[in-house]
C-alpha cells in the first residue's frame, strides 16, 4: 500500500501488516481509509494508514473489490463468491463492523453509495438501484430508538458523560464524529445488560465545536451532540 501527502505528486510505501493483496480502497473522510482484500478481509485505518484493524467478511476465496461510502459512517463493500453469487456487506459505523448478505447475481463491475439509503450497482451491462442502504428487500435500516439519553455537562470544557438506559441486554458501541462527519473516537461493541449505563467522552484535546455521537445497539441507534467550549 502506498500513500501520498502532496496530492499524488509523490508516494511513500505504507506497511499494512495485511498478508493479502489489496483489491479495493476508499477514503470516506480525512484520515479514514477502508480497503478490501483478495481473501475476504476488510481493513480500516483512522490515522492515514499508520495502523490497521481487520474484519473477516467473506470466505478465503472471495475477492472484495468494490467499496463505496456516502459519508464517514455509511458504506458498502462487495465481491464475488462464485460466478453467479455475490457477497455484499453494509456498515453504519465507518467500517468497524459489517453486516453481510449473499445474493445470486452476475459479477459486479461497480458500486456507488450516494447517501445512507441509495446505492447504485453495475452488473452485466445493467445499473441496479436500491433505496434501503444496500440491505436486501424487506430488511429495514437500523431504526432510531429512545434510550433516554442524557449528557452532562453539556457544554463542556473537555470531559463529559453520556448516560443511557437499555430496555434489554444488547450489544452496544459508540461513535463520536466532528461537524464534518470525521470520526474522532469510537468504542468496540460490547454486551451490556438492561439498565442504566454511562459512556465517557474526552474532548480535552479537541478544538471547540459541536461533536456528535451515535449509540448503536442490535435493536437500533440513538444519537446526540456534545458542545466543547472553553
Amino acid at each position: 500500500c502506498e500513500k501520498s501527502t502532496d496530492a499524488g505528486l509523490t508516494w511513500n510505501q505504507v506497511y499494512t501488516g495485511i498478508p493479502h493483496q489489496l483489491t479495493a480502497c476508499f477514503c470516506p473522510s480525512r484520515g479514514l481509509i477502508v480497503v478490501g482484500t483478495s481473501e475476504g478481509l476488510a481493513a480500516r485505518s483512522s490515522d492515514y494508514g499508520e495502523h490497521w484493524d481487520t474484519t473477516i467478511i467473506g470466505v478465503a476465496s472471495s475477492v472484495l473489490d468494490h467499496i463505496s461510502f456516502s459519508d464517514s459512517l455509511h458504506g458498502v463493500i462487495a465481491g464475488g463468491l462464485s460466478t453467479l453469487r455475490e457477497l455484499f456487506a453494509v456498515t453504519n459505523d465507518g467500517g468497524m463492523s459489517w453486516t453481510r448478505y449473499d445474493f445470486v447475481a452476475p459479477p459486479l463491475t461497480g458500486i456507488a453509495m450516494l447517501n445512507d439509503s441509495v446505492v447504485l450497482a453495475c452488473a452485466d451491462g445493467n445499473i441496479y438501484r436500491t433505496t434501503t442502504g444496500g440491505l436486501p428487500s424487506g430488511v429495514p435500516p437500523q431504526p432510531m430508538i429512545d434510550l433516554s439519553v442524557q449528557v452532562y455537562p453539556n457544554p463542556t470544557p473537555g470531559a463529559s458523560t453520556i448516560q443511557y438506559v437499555l430496555p434489554s441486554a444488547t450489544t452496544v458501541s459508540c461513535t463520536f464524529t466532528d461537524a464534518r462527519g470525521v470520526i474522532v473516537s469510537s468504542t468496540a461493541p460490547q454486551i451490556q445488560d438492561a439498565g442504566t449505563h454511562t459512556q465517557p467522552f474526552d474532548g480535552t484535546l479537541l478544538p471547540n465545536g459541536v461533536y456528535y455521537f451515535t449509540l448503536s445497539t442490535t435493536q437500533g441507534r440513538a444519537t446526540g451532540s456534545i458542545t466543547v467550549q472553553r
